[in-house]
């Protein structure tokens, strides 16, 4: 009888362990946009001028500018959840490495602003 007993548990473990490894994932759909050397210039200058705690937690309609010179925007089921920025020559060192700005949203509410950076 007591093999009976842990086999109950055990199935329902399997079970649950199945549907999680089974979760659908939704991949993100990405807008590239391509850039003028003047827009360029413009979202450096933007960027390297915001700290994180300058826009995180306000709305991103307080930032038109900024998001209109975004290089991607990110899209999940229909929302935007991340602008990214591609900022060759500006990754804060003096050896010429790029990096890569992201702002990720969420129902139209900036949540972080982070940097990436990466020698070219």
């Amino acid at each position: 009888m007591r093999n009976v007993s842990l086999f109950l548990p055990s199935m329902v473990a399997c079970l649950v362990l199945a549907f999680a490894a089974c979760k659908h994932t939704v991949q993100p759909q990405i807008e590239k946009r391509l850039l003028s050397d003047t827009q360029r210039a413009r979202q450096i200058q933007l960027l390297t001028s915001m700290h994180p705690d300058d826009i995180e937690g306000k709305l991103v309609s307080d930032f038109p500018e900024l998001i209109s010179i975004a290089d991607e925007i990110w899209f999940e089921n229909g929302k935007i959840v991340r602008y990214v920025f591609h900022r060759k020559g500006e990754g804060g060192n003096d050896d010429g490495s790029d990096s890569t700005a992201f702002i990720e949203v969420k129902d139209g509410v900036i949540q972080r602003y982070y940097l990436l950076v990466y020698t070219s």
